[in-house]
């Protein structure tokens, strides 16, 4: 037994060596891992702002910041999508482009930094609330969650809306009457967030289901969603205040038809494409806009939109909500 101590010895010595190294490794690698952690959240977190911060300046001067009114804002509803993606920490980001599109509009660092707090406020509040008490995603499966998140989006939004009326109205040349300025700053705002949100959201959460649609009877697709293109054309370069109302009325029974036969996603994207095409319309200063749209108009426009929204939500996820 004696002569095989020193064996024993100098095994033990090389496991404890061995334990040594990989201990010194081991230690080496997991703090390597770790900083390679940081700096890739640190990228992450930049170019996520970056991007916020692109896409909040582009929404608002494509369609908040315009001297013609828009039917709705991009901003509140790319904001509100991406913040439901992505969560708190995009937040800089919305701030930073939404000062940056005030100031370069000539609106002065003071209003800047209100309206950008104001935005950003608004897009914090909405995703804490859905958090809390609603739910944490903007892809529904219950008409009932729907109705609450619209409530709460109805609430922010005025009040964030009224915010801005209050901060802006004395900086503005020739503003409608306050309360009118209000209800279009609203439902613009409102319906930003229920149309350009709820289809960024489910193009996010359905992406890999894309395939799907080379099922689809393909002349089915091109007859609905085309009726809707030509009909949003015609909407945005209508100058006759009755033919106006028509063309607008005219989507209700196209929304619901493509809502009967497409469910979410389809109704999801009809509605995208009409807000978009009104949106851009007055960016380029169609003839339903170049007239100065009276207020009135502009508001039931608005109105009809959030009206489709509710309608197509509700024929959709009408029959989760039945016992």
């Amino acid at each position: 037994m004696n002569s095989n101590h020193p064996q024993n010895t100098s095994n033990q010595d090389k496991w404890q060596t061995m334990s040594l190294i990989i201990a010194n490794h081991s230690h080496d690698s997991s703090a390597r891992l770790v900083q390679q952690f940081r700096t890739l959240s640190i990228k992450r977190f930049a170019a996520e702002n970056l991007m916020l911060c692109l896409l909040q300046y582009s929404g608002l001067m494509l369609s908040t910041l315009l001297f013609t009114p828009g039917p709705l804002w991009f901003s509140s509803g790319v904001s509100t999508a991406f913040v439901f993606m992505r969560g708190y920490s995009i937040l800089p980001g919305i701030w930073l482009g939404s000062f940056f599109a005030y100031f370069f509009s000539n609106s002065g660092i003071v209003l800047a930094f209100g309206c950008a707090a104001i935005h950003t406020f608004q897009t914090f509040l909405l995703l804490w609330l859905s958090y809390r008490y609603i739910t944490p995603t903007l892809v529904f499966i219950r008409f009932s969650t729907f109705i609450k998140f619209l409530f709460c989006s109805s609430v922010v939004t005025a009040l964030s809306s009224f915010l801005l009326v209050l901060l802006c109205f004395s900086n503005l040349q020739h503003p409608a009457a306050p309360f009118q300025l209000w209800m279009q700053w609203w439902l613009a705002n409102l319906d930003g967030i229920l149309i350009i949100s709820l289809a960024i959201g489910t193009w996010d959460f359905y992406f890999s289901e894309i395939n799907v649609i080379k099922n689809l009877n393909k002349m089915g697709l091109i007859f609905s969603f085309g009726s809707i293109l030509a009909l949003s054309l015609v909407l945005a370069n209508c100058v006759i205040p009755h033919l106006i109302m028509l063309s607008a009325v005219f989507t209700l029974p196209l929304i619901f038809f493509i809502s009967l036969r497409y469910g979410w996603c389809g109704t999801v994207a009809a509605m995208f494409i009409l807000g978009s095409i009104l949106s851009f319309s007055a960016y380029l200063n169609a003839p339903l806009f170049s007239l100065h749209l009276p207020a009135a108009t502009m508001i039931f426009i608005q109105s009809l939109l959030g009206i489709e929204v509710i309608i197509y939500c509700y024929l959709t996820l009408r029959h989760v909500d039945r016992p």
